[in-house]
């Protein structure tokens, strides 16, 4: 495993933990440090679903232009 993907595993805990109490804002330092813009958690939701669901549109977006597919929000967007 590489360092860069090591390091981003061991992000996702504190990323989720922040993201679940509305501080979405955290997604921009784990892209930063490499991190899969198309994360889906254990219950299969994405970080994409996750910012969305906490209404955060700079999120969203930030994740949108990293490569997180649109597909991720379904069909109704998450809205």
């Amino acid at each position: 495993m590489s360092e860069a993907r090591d390091l981003c595993c061991r992000m996702i805990p504190d990323l989720m933990r922040a993201i679940h109490n509305g501080k979405t804002g955290q997604v921009v330092p784990y892209l930063d440090a490499g991190g899969d813009p198309r994360y889906v958690d254990t219950d299969g939701l994405s970080l994409l679903q996750w910012c969305a669901y906490y209404g955060d549109a700079t999120a969203v977006v930030v994740l949108l232009g990293a490569g997180a597919p649109k597909s991720q929000l379904g069909d109704n967007l998450d809205l």
